[in-house]
């Protein structure tokens, strides 16, 4: 078993926190520096890569969709978006909430989860996410 220590001495990274995926074996890592990181864990493939010049505000919390294929990415400024980790392309597969007012406060975004929602007809919910909301 490869222990996380390997993670710091092969790659350097400092990190803040590491959030594993519920179904795949993917950690998302917030670094000391302010950067996510996206890794397939057996490898150490990297499979997302966002630098704190990529958003505007900086990222303060990450959480995984119960599938495993989208990660929720909160700002400090109160913006959440979402990544779909499958994708090809990296500008193509951000999700922004910025104009829908549930999805979008004043103050910074200090914890995500993700719950399970039935017999939902809201009009807000017309993404690819019917089923889960944050």
């Amino acid at each position: 078993m490869t222990s996380f220590s390997l993670m710091r001495e092969c790659k350097g990274i400092s990190a803040s926190n590491v959030y594993c995926c519920p179904t795949m074996d993917i950690v998302a890592i917030i670094t000391t520096e302010h950067h996510v990181l996206v890794y397939q864990s057996v490898e150490w493939k990297k499979l997302l890569h966002i630098q704190p010049s990529d958003t505007a505000s900086q990222v303060t919390h990450v959480a995984w969709r119960p599938c495993g294929r989208t990660l929720a990415i909160g700002r400090r400024d109160g913006q959440v978006h979402l990544h779909d980790i499958e994708a090809e392309s990296d500008d193509s597969t951000w999700q922004s909430f910025e104009n829908v007012s549930s999805y979008y406060h004043v103050h910074p975004i200090a914890a995500l989860a993700w719950t399970n929602i039935t017999d939902c007809n809201s009009s807000k919910m017309k993404d690819r996410t019917p089923s889960y909301v944050m």
